[in-house]
């Protein structure tokens, strides 16, 4: 049985690019700040679960994952939804 630590640290990324891995889960190429573009097993995104309609493409996410190989696992995944910001959104209205 995999324990998982429930205090690991969330770290803000973006979801890149998702395809379907076994009957219930995901695997998604995430894009974070410190190690580039990760690949990651998301257990359970698939059917009726909280995570579906939070694995979408260019989603900003606040997540956690273990692994020692080139395919990580998701331990803990939550809405980013701080990550964006617009610092003059009147200049992407402006037309020059």
């Amino acid at each position: 049985m995999t324990t998982y630590s429930r205090n690991a640290e969330l770290i803000p990324a973006y979801i890149l690019h998702t395809r379907k891995y076994r009957d219930t889960s995901l695997i998604a190429e995430i894009l974070t700040e410190k190690e580039g573009r990760v690949a990651a097993v998301i257990r359970g995104a698939r059917g009726k679960s909280k995570k579906t309609g939070v694995v979408q493409p260019f989603t900003p996410i606040l997540v956690s994952y273990i692994g020692r190989s080139d395919l990580k696992t998701v331990t803990k995944m939550d809405l980013g939804l701080s990550l964006i910001h617009i610092s003059e959104p009147t200049r992407l209205l402006s037309i020059s």
